[in-house]
């Protein structure tokens, strides 16, 4: 084997093995696997509207289903967990049910608070004494800066750049999953 071969086997075994323990799987299994993560990767960067909006309701119904258990699992404790479990569970109810009225406009307020947050972690890392010493302290404090302020500026663009970024390294994972399918092939 090359060398160039043996760096794609350490690639794939530090970062697809402990994924999907890729050493014990069939190369059938994992070619089927590294395709759809390949195709749904696909999906999120060629439709990333649309598979927004299904992850958006996919998360709602699941904020209203988990928000149901919590309440009941709330109920049987007793005292201030059972106050705070049913706060809680009514809280998460609420913003399901939201979620899945109006899942844009989730998207939009959950974007604005992301770049809100990169803000302050971004001056945070400015004015951190360790970045007194640091290049990368103060270039990642203006990336994250500049990137909440573009969330700020434009949460939809934020909301694509994270589908895209998802799709991106679905479809890298993708690629991996089904070389490392090629070569356990080979290898049986």
């Amino acid at each position: 084997m090359s060398e160039g071969t043996n760096n794609v086997e350490v690639v794939v075994a530090q970062i697809v093995d402990p994924l999907l323990n890729v050493r014990k799987a069939s190369p059938g299994s994992l070619f089927f696997q590294g395709a759809l993560i390949f195709l749904l990767g696909l999906v999120l960067v060629g439709e990333p509207l649309v598979s927004l909006l299904v992850i958006t309701i996919i998360a709602g119904i699941f904020m209203v289903a988990n928000s149901i258990l919590m309440a009941v699992r709330a109920i049987r404790d007793t005292g201030k967990r059972r106050t705070f479990g049913l706060i809680y569970s009514a809280l998460v109810l609420i913003l399901g049910i939201l979620t899945l009225l109006h899942p844009l406009l989730m998207n939009v307020i959950w974007i604005v608070f992301i770049g809100a947050w990169e803000i302050i972690v971004g001056v945070e890392m400015l004015v951190n004494k360790y970045s007194a010493n640091g290049g990368y302290m103060k270039f990642s404090g203006i990336m994250s800066i500049l990137v909440g302020i573009l969330f700020l500026i434009w949460p939809l663009f934020g909301l694509m750049a994270f589908i895209w970024v998802a799709g991106i390294l679905m479809i890298a994972l993708g690629i991996m999953m089904l070389v490392s399918a090629f070569r356990l092939s080979r290898k049986k």
